[in-house]
């Protein structure tokens, strides 16, 4: 059954998640922050369930990832898959999300995240070689991070390579790193020197999964070797913890081969794609996407 933010209990859905070893993804802090809009389906009977963000636009119903969500997640097991998702392409005419979930008919693509399960990682060596050369400078790590310098710092170093974050993007970072922080998901370290922090990153801790955020170092810090000791650092606690660290994936071939040097395995999630809108709004999204070359 469908039902709206409005008509839910939030403490009731996020325990539902917590319990059916959901990420933070499907919670409503997550929701909240980042969706335009969103609903849930939820068969309380059965447990199982499914947080549904999506846009509206001229009256068509998208289903969509929201900036920073990775994936969707079918909370729990239901007998019947298909009826569920037949439910949802009478509600939603189109459909742009991944799922972390196997064998479904619609899969279109299959996207890859890296996730670090075991205490016996690799590093590689140049991993290990970064680490050695931040040792040896003089930086201090700490989780006595101030939210909004750290927001501040990475909003800075990433605009620079990315145009996205200095728009749209940037406002829903900070709206995000609040809302967690408010709930509690939502931890930090930074690296100090001379009194300022020059590097940080953001990460969640939700039930048995720690999701890295964002993080960014001033450059002569990453030259250092700092962003390989921060997250390094942060993997080594929560492997201790014995929780799995997930490093949100990237389709960017790069940030891929950084998250496999600490040691990351590959794990895949599904497009699961549809389109049944009417012809003149396929027709409408042809030319907006024309208008925007």
């Amino acid at each position: 059954m469908l039902y709206t933010k409005e008509e839910i209990d939030f403490e009731e859905w996020d325990n539902f998640v917590l319990k059916q070893e959901g990420t933070i993804f499907s919670t409503t802090s997550y929701l909240q922050a980042c969706s335009e809009n969103w609903m849930v389906y939820w068969e309380k009977e059965n447990q199982f369930g499914i947080a549904l963000p999506y846009t509206e636009k001229l009256g068509v119903r998208t289903l969509y990832q929201p900036f920073f969500s990775r994936y969707q997640e079918f909370l729990g097991q239901t007998k019947d898959l298909n009826n569920v998702l037949n439910t949802l392409k009478v509600h939603f005419k189109r459909s742009l999300v991944a799922l972390r979930v196997a064998n479904i008919k619609e899969e279109v693509a299959a996207y890859t995240h890296q996730v670090i399960e075991k205490k016996d990682r690799q590093l590689s060596t140049n991993a290990k070689r970064q680490i050695k050369k931040f040792l040896k400078n003089e930086y201090t790590l700490t989780e006595e991070v101030e939210s909004e310098k750290l927001i501040l710092l990475i909003k800075t170093e990433l605009s620079k390579k990315l145009a996205v974050f200095s728009g749209a993007q940037a406002k829903v970072f900070g709206k995000l790193v609040n809302e967690l922080q408010s709930n509690g998901y939502l931890k930090a370290k930074g690296i100090i020197k001379k009194y300022e922090l020059v590097g940080g990153v953001f990460y969640m801790d939700f039930g048995d999964r720690v999701i890295y955020l964002k993080g960014a170092c001033k450059q002569q810090v990453k030259e250092d070797g700092g962003m390989y000791y921060l997250l390094n650092t942060v993997i080594e606690e929560t492997l201790s913890n014995y929780k799995l660290f997930d490093f949100g994936g990237s389709r960017v071939e790069n940030v891929r081969n950084f998250n496999k040097k600490l040691g990351g395995v590959d794990q895949k999630y599904l497009a699961i794609h549809w389109d049944n809108s009417p012809i003149w709004f396929k027709l409408a999204q042809r030319i907006r996407k024309w208008i925007k070359k």
